[in-house]
């Protein structure tokens, strides 16, 4: 019985102790932190490519397209909205330091402080704040984000375990050569997988000569969803938000993920480019070096165990914030090249619309067998001038920061109200913030029983915020 009691006792004390220091605010209402937390939302189904995506509830446009493969989804069976996600905030997060640069803050909204915002800092105090051409400038210089805090903003554009089966799949977004190749293979046991077995010479190594299997991004053609896929390049279209037409804006900031097996000796290229600028990787497995080169100049010559390369490797590739990185099983293997803002002032939205904008990434082999598979391209969020949500407001081309104020933007910025359209400059007051969101610790998922249909949590689906 005293021992029951005891029990009873530290739980009634860890509870509390839980509530001085953990909060659960109301449900997240809104999509302006898609991906990252969702609002009040609708699951649809693809029937195409089989993907699974959520909507925003508040908006009715339909039908909704695939963020996958673009097939036309009509969610009229599926309209029942899904409560948005449920945190737990870190009060003490905020107490023991400042939040960092790309970390996910609560604090009382400046418009109407009742309410508990939810967003992402990414201006400190003290700062210049500003925005150009969808990209983050502190103090006049771009801020360029670590690979993990790439992958944590980072919105998926093609998901290869997801192939299209209809009219998209008859234009592959993964091809050879044009009227000649040796890469084998395409949909394969549910998902895009691509083996190359022929051995080139040693000598083949014109860029414009060899056996590239290249991605070309698509986009569906036309209103209906069997109309054929157009080239086109990515853009910072957010299906989430369903009225497409909000923004459409191409951008060259992406990032590449594959898993390759390379058996025998020889080289394995990478390619990626943005219109303007080009990368090839050239990895050496019988030499056991790897060598970077920009537009033709060789960057750095590096050795490496090839052990983590040569089995089943995950790799990543990454153009984003105006900086090339490549890693091997989440390392990166070469110092990043940062891209001038001379350089990048030559790359126009015509020139992305008309150049390699459509077809950022390649791969080829000189001499060893190679197999790619769990393909994968994702986007970095696009920062706008302008949202749906504040219409009527424009934000200033620079924001200085107080020494107690910190500057933050939604993911989903299309429709996020945030600081570029808050008055006052936008900044956030340090008394403001309330903590650091943790985790999502109750989404749910739509059930159907017969004619009955209820919401129940989806533990599959509780995660830590990143």
């Amino acid at each position: 019985m005293r021992k029951a009691l005891h029990i009873a006792v530290g739980i009634a004390v860890a509870l509390a102790m839980s509530r001085l220091w953990l909060i659960e605010p109301s449900i997240v209402a809104t999509g302006s932190m898609y991906p990252t937390l969702l609002g009040s939302h609708v699951d649809l189904n693809c029937t195409d490519c089989g993907t699974r995506f959520a909507c925003d509830a508040r908006d009715d446009v339909l039908p909704a397209a695939c963020p996958n493969c673009g097939y036309q989804v009509d969610g009229t069976e599926s309209m029942t909205a899904i409560d948005g996600d449920r945190l737990l905030i870190n009060r003490a997060a905020c107490l023991l330091r400042d939040p960092r640069r790309w970390e996910v803050v609560a604090f009382r909204c400046p418009d109407r402080p009742s309410r508990i915002c939810i967003k992402r800092v990414v201006g400190l105090p003290g700062e210049t704040v500003e925005i150009r051409a969808g990209d983050l400038y502190i103090d006049g210089h771009i801020v360029r984000k670590t690979l993990s805090q790439q992958q944590a903003l980072a919105v998926p554009v093609f998901d290869g375990n997801h192939p299209p089966h209809g009219s998209e799949a008859t234009h592959s977004r993964w091809h050879g050569q044009p009227g000649s190749t040796n890469w084998y293979g395409g949909r394969c046991d549910g998902q895009v997988r691509f083996v190359h077995q022929a051995m080139l010479p040693a000598d083949a190594t014109a860029v414009d000569q060899i056996d590239w299997l290249t991605y070309h991004h698509r986009r569906r053609g036309g209103d209906s969803s069997d109309v054929g896929s157009v080239a086109a390049s990515v853009t910072d279209q957010q299906p989430y938000n369903r009225d497409t037409t909000r923004s459409s804006i191409p951008t060259v900031d992406v990032i590449w993920e594959c898993r390759v097996r390379a058996v025998g000796s020889g080289r394995v290229l990478f390619r990626a480019g943005d219109g303007v600028d080009d990368f090839l990787v050239r990895i050496d497995t019988a030499n056991a070096t790897a060598q970077l080169l920009h537009d033709g100049q060789l960057v750095e010559t590096i050795e490496r165990n090839m052990a983590e390369f040569s089995s089943q490797a995950q790799i990543v590739v990454s153009l984003v914030d105006r900086q090339f990185l490549f890693a091997v099983a989440g390392r990166p293997w070469f110092r990043p090249v940062n891209l001038t803002p001379a350089a990048n002032a030559r790359r126009g939205v015509a020139e992305i619309a008309a150049g390699s904008g459509s077809r950022p990434f390649a791969i080829a082999t000189e001499g060893p067998e190679l197999e790619v598979w769990e393909l994968q391209v994702l986007r970095d969020v696009y920062y706008t001038s302008a949202s749906s949500q504040t219409a009527n407001r424009r934000p200033a081309k620079t924001v200085k920061l107080a020494d107690d104020e910190f500057f933050v933007l939604g993911d989903n910025s299309a429709v996020a109200a945030d600081s570029r359209f808050w008055p006052a400059g936008g900044g956030i007051q340090r008394d403001s913030l309330i903590g650091k969101p943790q985790v999502v610790h109750r989404p749910s998922r739509l059930m159907s029983l017969g004619w009955l249909r209820f919401q129940v949590p989806d533990l599959a689906k509780i995660r830590y915020i990143r």
